[in-house]
């Protein structure tokens, strides 16, 4: 065994025989998944993301930090291979947020080939990632150990999609097409510095846990989901805890001398410390908040979570509730107004002022 791969299964926690088969391949996955979280962190802070192969060595395993999809997929690409597997990555157009028009190809993923078959392989797409390989066939629902998903055909182009509230959204658009080292560099360049870029702006952590469940942080907010519902939701009041929360609860690296960092070191950025200022001036009102928002009718209360709390836009909403964009709007529109009503019943007339 090379020493990368001993390096990887000591990070992931890794102790059985491999073989090239579509058990170790599942295995493989949820281990990954389970171990190294979702993140983008060095976004934020900002720092350069590189993605040669020994650069995702340093970061994700030796210092034990996280990643997004063109870090952990090259790094799980690179243990694919080493295994004994068939294995390169393609590009995807995320599509989530049902965008106006078609975007560029801006997530990495896998296509495994084994026995004849071929599979998809994704653990690089945070809350909603895949937690084991699916086969590459159009229109058959395959159950992964935290949800089910679907591809759909279209000509040259293949579609993943995940089912939510007994509706299937979209995740991203891919096709086959070989890719270069390069078109990864582009992508990953884009995704990073792009002004209206979603890791710009949001704080976004991801652990998947083996019992199906998972952990998510959208900027100071940390949510511990279970068959879909929120078991434990806490509104992180500042930095401190924010910077333990990413240790206790994700299991993140920050005593590396390269890829770690301080808790000064997350704040002293502007966009980092823009983050963290919001979050001390809004912990009260979140709190107040979330107290009201729990006597609310159930359609009102998600919607009004998911863009208060977790960040997301209204089309990004509707695609998580599996509503239209409108139906959002207005959902958003009536829950603020109740919201607001029982608000004043507090005597409370400062605190919100959406």
């Amino acid at each position: 065994m090379s020493p990368f791969l001993s390096a990887y299964f000591a990070r992931t926690g890794w102790q059985q025989p491999v073989q090239v088969d579509i058990d170790t391949l599942r295995a493989l996955h949820l281990h990954h998944n389970c171990a190294i979280p979702f993140e983008n962190i060095d976004v934020v802070m900002p720092r350069e993301i590189h993605l040669e192969d020994q650069c995702l060595v340093d970061k994700l395993v030796t210092a034990r930090r996280g990643g997004y999809c063109f870090e952990q997929n090259g790094l799980f690409e690179r243990v694919l291979r080493e295994v004994g597997f068939t294995v390169r990555s393609v590009l995807g157009r995320v599509v989530l947020a049902s965008p106006p028009q078609m975007p560029p190809r801006t997530h990495r993923l896998l296509l495994v080939e084994l026995n004849g078959e071929r599979w998809i392989a994704d653990v690089g797409f945070g809350g909603q990632t895949l937690t084991a390989p699916i086969r590459l066939l159009a229109n058959e629902e395959q159950e992964t150990p935290h949800g089910l998903y679907r591809l759909l055909s279209e000509g040259n182009d293949w579609i993943l999609q995940f089912s939510h509230h007994d509706h299937w959204q979209s995740m991203y658009h891919f096709d086959l097409t070989t890719q270069y080292f390069s078109d990864y560099v582009m992508g990953n360049f884009w995704s990073a510095h792009w002004p209206q870029s979603h890791f710009r702006h949001h704080l976004l952590m991801c652990r998947h846990l083996p019992d199906g469940g998972k952990l998510t942080l959208t900027n100071f907010n940390f949510t511990h989901w279970q068959k879909g519902h929120a078991e434990e939701q806490v509104h992180l009041p500042d930095a401190n805890a924010l910077y333990q929360v990413m240790q206790s609860r994700f299991g993140l690296g920050v005593d590396d001398p390269k890829h770690g960092f301080s808790l000064d070191a997350l704040t002293e950025e502007p966009e980092a410390r823009e983050l963290v200022e919001e979050a001390v001036q809004s912990a009260e009102r979140a709190r107040l908040l979330r107290t009201c928002m729990t006597e609310l009718h159930e359609d009102y209360r998600e919607a009004l979570f998911l863009v208060y709390f977790e960040g997301l836009s209204h089309a990004e909403t509707a695609a998580v509730m599996g509503k239209r964009e409108k139906q959002v709007a207005d959902l958003i529109y009536r829950g603020k107004i109740a919201l607001r009503k029982r608000l004043e019943q507090e005597g409370i007339t400062d605190a919100y002022n959406g």
